[in-house]
């Protein structure tokens, strides 16, 4: 009777104490190799950007991407070394003026685009196709975000069931859950998928600015992660199974430290610069691989510039295969890349800007990347 009890006793601890990181599972190792790119722009491009799309269109590699200087989207077209540019409308039936936050081209012919209140298809000429209400509750707030601190939250339209994909968290009595919506285009219809996580960590109040799920979509998958940890979570779009992997670094920690209310900005950015910060899961539909950076720890200091300490953290890079064990796990080169957004697939393999200001071959008249291909 008294082992009984026992066990029902370590049954409710371990219920209500619920923080378990998944064991890697490794798969063959596969090595990278570093295709450097260098875009030339002209007067109205940037060198880097936090809000970008891909689009893999007749053997050509594009990046999308939204420059809040010129109300326009740039494209660049890193396989024959040119830009071209979307200027967008302010006013009038195709005025877009809400803030922008978010991106996602499925042809040349259709680009969507979030705002604060909307999802709009555009067409290359920058004329509204269709115009859709992103939300119908007032408990309820759509997380479309690149907030590099934050979290990632794109948006993903799947032209098998002709459908938007996107973040929505909940609030009730204090309370925040996370969901995927589906906006069924063909009906006008939406439909809920709950993440879960293998965590009772207080996400939106204990850990800073680190405050809500990255999220990804595919064609049959919905891919998340939390910042504060290394698991990785998919649920099966057709199913709904949902799974859990692991995603541990064997150069890192693998949790973030707690940072309990009430804190101010200063507190927060220590936080921010002791710990690790796991960002969103990126998917190679061509090589049908995975891939996530994730940032180390760094001391914090009060007597340098925040932005400074943070430029200075050691990135990595992890790869994963179609089953989610582990290929392998890189540290990039120090001080050369962006952490603010400005990283993507192509077909080639996963690339990340070289626009770290510390970073002394930074040329501002070139767009600068470095793909990681397996060979």
């Amino acid at each position: 009777m008294n082992k009984i009890y026992l066990v029902f006793l370590v049954c409710i601890f371990l219920s209500c104490n619920k923080n378990v990181l998944i064991d890697n599972k490794y798969g063959t190792p596969v090595e990278l190799e570093r295709i450097v790119t260098n875009v030339d722009l002209d007067d109205n491009t940037l060198n880097s950007y936090n809000l970008l799309s891909t689009l893999y269109y007749s053997f050509k590699d594009y990046i999308y991407a939204y420059n809040y200087f010129t109300h326009a989207i740039d494209i660049i077209n890193i396989t024959d070394n040119n830009v071209s540019h979307i200027k967008l409308h302010t006013e009038g039936s195709n005025g877009i003026a809400d803030e922008i936050t978010g991106l996602y081209i499925s042809s040349p012919d259709s680009i969507w685009i979030a705002t604060t209140t909307n999802i709009v298809l555009i067409n290359p000429d920058g004329e509204i196709i269709n115009n859709h209400s992103l939300l119908e509750k007032d408990s309820e707030t759509a997380l479309i975000m690149c907030n590099f601190s934050v979290c990632t939250s794109k948006i993903y339209y799947n032209p098998k069931r002709n459908s938007l994909f996107y973040l929505v968290m909940s609030v009730n009595d204090d309370k925040s859950t996370f969901f995927a919506e589906e906006h069924l285009l063909s009906d006008n219809t939406k439909k809920k998928y709950p993440l879960s996580f293998n965590t009772d960590k207080d996400v939106r109040n204990k850990y800073g600015w680190k405050q809500c799920p990255n999220i990804t979509f595919t064609e049959s998958n919905i891919l998340y992660n939390l910042p504060i940890e290394s698991n990785v979570y998919a649920i099966d779009i057709e199913t709904g199974k949902n799974s859990v992997y692991g995603g541990k670094s064997r150069c890192t920690k693998n949790e973030v430290d707690e940072l309990n209310l009430p804190y101010d900005f200063e507190q927060a950015n220590r936080h921010y610069c002791n710990n690790v910060h796991f960002f969103e899961i990126n998917y190679d539909p061509v090589n049908d691989f995975y891939y996530r950076l994730h940032l180390g720890e760094i001391a914090y200091d009060a007597t340098q510039d925040f932005e400074s300490i943070l430029n200075k953290k050691d990135i990595y890079l992890m790869v994963f295969n179609n089953k989610f064990e582990v290929i392998n796990e890189t540290k990039l080169y120090d001080q050369r890349y962006g952490f603010r957004n400005c990283w993507g697939v192509s077909s080639q393999g996963f690339f990340i800007t070289k626009s770290n200001p510390f970073y002394k071959d930074v040329n501002f008249e070139q767009f600068q990347t470095d793909i990681f291909h397996i060979e």
